[in-house]
């Protein structure tokens, strides 16, 4: 046993195991090498949407009211205010309007008012687009409006920026029925479903 350190199987079986431990450290460092570079990648693509989301339009539905006249000397409109509450603007942006009574009866013709704006226009960030829709145009208002039917106005707003194109949609109801609490004569209620 004297000579048991000097014995080379002993400084072979300590190099093996040094050697083992060591590539084993080597696979523990390359294995959270890489772990690590997968998550600060996630990192990244995450701050990169979120930059790209923060840095758009971003346009949606501010208000919305009816101007109904029932003593025959004003023309009936609908009033929408969109805006871009976006970073950059809204370009090429172009509003398509559906108005369809809330409930369908089994007579009823199958004639919705649809009204798309045409041309286009840019909306820049902070601004405003108030568009004004007579509905004196279409005889079927008139006579849903006589006959004191519920309405309901979907609405799209499709805009771009660069390549990237975005659309907004909302939903609005006009009910004749109701009355509200103002000095109008029917309850109107209006909301932004999606952006995307």
């Amino acid at each position: 046993m004297s000579d048991w350190g000097n014995n080379p199987a002993t400084w072979e079986a300590i190099s093996t195991t040094v050697s083992a431990v060591g590539i084993v450290a080597v696979g523990l460092s390359t294995w959270a090498a890489l772990r690590s570079l997968s998550e600060t990648k996630a990192q990244r693509r995450a701050i990169e949407n979120e930059m790209a989301a923060r840095m758009r339009p971003w346009v949606g539905l501010f208000a919305c009211d009816f101007n109904l006249d029932f003593g025959g000397q004003e023309p009936d409109e609908l009033n929408l205010l969109l805006r871009n509450f976006g970073a950059l603007p809204a370009q090429n942006a172009c509003l398509s309007v559906t108005l369809v009574p809330l409930t369908e009866n089994d007579n009823d013709p199958s004639n919705p008012i649809r009204r798309e704006e045409s041309g286009s226009k840019v909306l820049l960030p902070q601004e405003e687009g108030n568009y004004r829709i007579s509905l004196s145009d279409y005889p079927q208002f008139a006579t849903w409006k006589k006959d004191k039917r519920d309405l309901k106005v979907t609405g799209e707003f499709s805009y771009c920026l660069g390549s990237s194109n975005f659309n907004s949609r909302f939903l609005c109801t006009l009910k004749f029925g109701v009355p509200n609490n103002g000095n109008k004569p029917f309850k109107l209620n209006w909301r932004n479903l999606d952006v995307n």
